[in-house]
């Protein structure tokens, strides 16, 4: 089919001089909605290159439109879906008739509501004679205008007959531009919120998706009911206060979904308190709902009591007004599943601490000191799950279409996968839907209708089969297990997998479920009992952490030891979980208590005291294997590669790894500054493991992107000093450096100083101002104010300037060597009494925000700060390129720095040029936007050349390499200090051929080959 601009525009002409010319008899009010969408907007769509009609994609299951068949309320009419993924849609239409005006604030509000629901930016109202194009990017709220405040665009069905109005919709809406990502640039395009677009939900002048509004909303929810029930309860304690809110709060999203998925018969919410009490209303339905549904959301628990009080009636009273359906900004149709995973992943973050006379929502010490609370991306769940699941079962459905043959239905009832830190389950959630899909697909293959039927499938209205509530209840009970030493998260896991179950069910499918005769009592609850399967417990740390110790109640049930064998007896009688997938927290051990240290050192071969918790969770993951076909997936920091607290843990995995997917610096998690790799690993694995290093995360698919750039990388290749695996001949090269050299720590003598750090830099840094004055006051000072660099500071060749200064307290008065503030300031007093009344001005300032009071007077200066005083190469931390400078003028460094106390130009020129950095790079941790981490535990590692100087043609090339420098040091200078654009020019050309010279004599000291020199060159 003909799908071209050409092609395209000449059918929608005709359409045009239809409606034009019977436009009497379509503008009619009996002309339904129904009629112009086979006359005219699926017409319109198919000369978009779209399969409306599904005349070729005929399989259900790979469809890039969803029709909407009926006028049902609550639906949206089109959802067009980019191939492969056909499942989640990237726009929305919705049809109306065109007797009525498109423009008016109740069909922008619905269709608004749809697009910013579903988290898609913009979608399309027409009734062919108007097609308007909606910015859905913020919610909108009857009655204000806000429907009409985003960057909407307008068109008559007369601009589809001028070729320049119709380009601007082909080329942004049309398959065609869908699969250029056209759509993505036109979104990037729209104008930003002014005015009431702002007041209704935006933020710091961006856009509020509906995950970070909804996040919000039960954030302050919570506030407000934890609040509430304390003043009702006063004995209510932190953790009974924590689970109350968020059970209150489960129940009311849970009865949310079912009303808006058509599950329940008729909307509760709207009804509660219409007669009676509001929270009578509330528990009673819960207690009834319970008899149906059964699981943890409706379970009976302490607020269910009549002595139990519940909140405030007129403040409960419009907490259910506010979310019921008629008013509420939400609808759980359309909110996907994983992203109401991501809202309880930070929603999790926080608990509710109570004291006698308040109550506070605070953030948990781990996720505070973490930064932040960050959801694993949607598509490095899937590519996880269907790489250890899917590789297991065989034949793995997915997005991508990948569908061959694989395990039999009660051969995969066998099969136990696990998440042991599951957070709000989104990996428990992806494999469940991994598996309802796989059995799905299974079903509908024509060699297994007999299958289908025997087992209990149903036929939906377009005759395809589907799983059964019976048969997705088993799938959960025999498949899916999880662990969480958090509580609250146990409840949330086993929440997210109830909705997921009942995603695609509906008041008949319910209905037939619950009357279904000769069922066992009991035996029709429509959700499976998953405390056997989803439940709270340390995977980490097992009750043998109790042999010889004592440990108070309160501090064990902190701990809250778990065994696997005995929690999870059937799978471990069977050899263990078949799979473990999920993302390990983040957490360092420095939020550990000691005695929990020394049992992880005991227990686990990947032991270090400074390795971040999910180092261990690789080691525990793969003991809790089936041993014979087990697999593990797992994201994770990439530090464990080069760092030495990870190299625990490369050698444990390189007896286990089979893929490794590097995102060097790339920011895969929104918000967060971590940078992560994904880890598939077998106590199987056999010779070579594949490395992919990811570049972009402009890919459709990872799996793709992995198939097309993945490398087969031989483990000897990699040592456990540090893992390098961006490139084979790479690494290759950096072993033929290293053989000839000398590291840089015995080329030193070891001598390369970290930096110095103030407890408090506004007190300790001043500028030239506040150093003159000082001085002034007292010349004293003049001796402990000495020139200060910041890492930045440092640039490449050139001599460090700045006005910044160090007020420097020798290490004998500080608090590290056990001085009390007091005795330092009786020796600032009596010695330096200018920079003691300086200083006197931020004390209170410095305790009040330090936990341990006197840390502030703390300068952390090295034993061998008077190396800061000679000749010395210094280092910033973090930089794109190698950076290294001299100085002889005494500057002082701050902790993003370090400091090699030596003058020699060689050195200098061997760290600087190409090939050298080149080798940093290979081993060096990498952060965001191309910045590398010039580190001394990197930095030891630099293979300095071997010379012998007695040896003439040695000492040439040394001399050489010294003449080069010097130069290129001097011309810095020059070129710092021009005045003119033309000697600015002359020195920074003269500069550049300096280096490509010191360059290509270290190529040569190196003994490089043309080739190699390219590889370099290139990198």
């Amino acid at each position: 089919m003909d799908t071209s601009f050409e092609s395209a525009f000449k059918k929608v002409k005709v359409l045009v001089e239809d409606f034009q010319k019977h436009s009497a008899r379509y503008l009619r009010t009996d002309y339904k909605e129904q009629e112009v969408r086979d006359d005219f907007i699926n017409p319109f769509f198919d000369a978009l290159g779209w399969d409306v009609s599904h005349r070729e994609q005929r399989d259900p299951f790979h469809q890039e439109v969803k029709v909407e068949k009926s006028e049902r309320e609550g639906r949206v009419d089109y959802a067009f879906r980019k191939a492969p993924d056909f499942k989640n849609p990237v726009f929305f239409v919705e049809a109306k008739k065109p007797s009525v005006d498109i423009k008016n604030e109740l069909h922008y509000l619905q269709t608004i509501k749809y697009a910013w629901n579903a988290g898609l930016p913009v979608s399309i109202l027409t009734d062919f004679q108007q097609l308007h194009i909606l910015d859905t990017r913020n919610k909108a709220k009857a009655n204000d205008g806000s429907a009409f405040t985003g960057d909407h665009k307008e068109y008559h069905f007369t601009d589809y007959a001028n070729e320049k109005k119709f380009a601007e919709i082909y080329f942004t809406f049309s398959r065609e531009a869908i699969e250029k990502g056209n759509l993505d640039a036109y979104v990037q395009q729209l104008r930003k919120p002014k005015g009431k677009a702002i007041q209704t939900g935006l933020f710091k002048g961006a856009f509020r998706p509906v995950d970070e509004d909804f996040l919000a909303y039960i954030d302050d929810l919570r506030e407000e009911l934890a609040k509430a029930l304390k003043k009702n309860n006063e004995d209510l304690q932190s953790e009974a206060l924590t689970e109350a809110t968020q059970r209150i709060i489960d129940r009311l999203v849970f009865i949310r979904f079912l009303e808006d998925k058509e599950i329940l018969e008729d909307y509760l919410i709207d009804k509660f308190g219409a007669k009676g009490n509001t929270w009578s209303d509330f528990i009673s339905a819960c207690l009834l709902l319970n008899t149906q549904y059964n699981g943890v959301v409706f379970k009976k628990h302490f607020i269910d009591d009549h002595h139990f009080k519940g909140p405030d009636e007129t403040m409960f009273r419009d907490i259910c007004r506010d979310i019921c359906h008629l008013n509420t900004d939400y609808n759980f149709r359309y909110i996907p599943i994983h992203i109401l995973g991501s809202i309880y992943e930070r929603f999790l973050g926080k608990v509710v601490h109570a004291t006698d006379k308040r109550v506070k929502i605070e953030e948990k010490p781990e996720v505070r000191k973490a930064g932040g609370v960050y959801y694993t991306p949607k598509y490095i769940v899937e590519y996880i799950v269907e790489n250890t699941v899917g590789k297991i079962i065989g034949g793995s459905p997915s997005p991508s279409g990948r569908v061959g043959v694989g395990l039999k239905p009660k051969e995969i009832a066998k099969l136990r996968f696990a998440d042991i830190a599951c957070g709000s389950g989104s990996f428990l959630i992806s494999v469940y839907e991994h598996l309802l899909d796989y059995h799905t697909l299974y079903y509908n293959k024509y060699e297994h209708i007999v299958a289908a039927q025997k087992d209990g499938c149903r036929k939906d209205e377009e005759g395809v089969w589907q799983l059964s509530i019976e048969q997705k209840q088993d799938i959960l009970r025999n498949n899916i297990y999880g662990v969480d030493i958090d509580a609250q998260a146990v409840e949330v896991s086993q929440l997210s997998l109830y909705l997921k179950m009942l995603e695609n069910e509906n008041v008949v499918t319910v209905a037939k479920h619950l009357h279904k005769k000769g069922r066992l009592f009991g035996a029709d609850k429509i959700l499976p009992d998953l405390s056997g399967n989803i439940k709270c417990g340390n995977s980490l740390i097992g009750s043998d952490i109790l042999s010889g110790q004592l440990f108070a109640d309160e501090e064990l049930k902190k701990l809250n030891p778990f065994d696997y064998a005995t929690e999870f007896k059937d799978v471990f009688k069977n050899g263990g979980f078949d799979a473990i997938v999920g993302n390990p927290p983040y957490v360092r051990q420095e939020l550990i208590e000691e005695r929990t240290k020394k049992y992880f050192k005991q227990r686990y071969q990947v032991f270090n005291a400074s390795a971040d918790l999910y180092v261990y969770f690789f080691e525990r993951a793969t003991s809790l294997l089936n041993q014979k076909s087990g697999r593990v997936g797992y994201i994770a920091n990439n530090k464990w590669m080069r760092a030495n607290y990870g190299k625990p843990l490369r050698i444990y995995l390189e007896n286990v790894i089979t893929d490794l997917i590097d995102f060097g610096d790339l920011q895969v998690f929104h918000g967060a500054i971590t940078y992560p790799c994904i880890v598939l690993a077998t106590p199987n694995r056999k010779g070579k493991f594949l490395v992919t290093n990811v570049k972009t995360l402009d890919f459709v698919s990872l799996q793709d992107y992995v198939d097309e750039h993945g490398e087969d990388f031989p483990m000897k290749l990699l040592t456990s000093e540090g893992w390098n695996t961006a490139n084979s001949k790479h690494i290759l090269l950096t072993k033929k450096m290293a053989k000839e050299s000398v590291p840089l720590k015995e080329f030193v003598n070891g001598k390369i100083y970290y930096w110095l750090k103030t407890g408090f830099n506004e007190a300790f840094v001043i500028n030239e101002a506040t150093k003159s004055g000082l001085i002034k006051e007292d010349s004293r000072s003049a001796k402990i104010i000495k020139p200060f660099l910041a890492g930045r500071d440092v640039k490449r060749y050139q001599q460090p300037t700045n006005g910044r200064y160090l007020i420097f307290i020798p290490k004998g008065f500080t608090n590290s060597q056990g001085n009390k503030p007091k005795d330092a300031w009786h020796w600032l007093k009596s010695n330096y009494t200018a920079v003691a009344k300086h200083l006197a001005n931020y004390e209170k300032t410095a305790t009040q925000r330090d936990d341990q009071g006197d840390y502030w007077w703390e300068l952390r200066a090295c034993d061998y700060y008077s190396a800061f005083e000679q000749p010395k190469i210094i280092i910033p931390a973090i930089a794109k390129v190698a950076s290294y400078t001299y100085d002889n003028e005494g500057f002082y460094s701050n902790d993003k720095t370090s400091i090699i106390p030596s003058s020699d130009t060689f050195l200098i020129g061997i760290i600087n040029s190409k090939p050298c950095d080149f080798f940093l790079k290979s081993i060096a941790s990498t952060k965001q936007n191309g910045y590398f981490e010039y580190k001394p535990m990197y930095l030891y590692q630099l293979p300095i050349p071997k010379l012998n100087l007695s040896n003439k043609p040695d000492k040439h090339q040394h001399d050489q390499i010294v003449s080069l420098v010097t130069q290129m040091l001097d011309s810095k200078q020059k070129q710092s200090g021009a005045k003119t654009d033309k000697d600015k020019e002359y020195y920074t050309r003269k500069c550049e051929a300096l280096d490509a010279q010191i360059d290509a004599a270290v190529y040569v000291l190196y003994g490089l080959t043309e080739e190699e020199i390219k590889i370099v060159e290139g990198a």
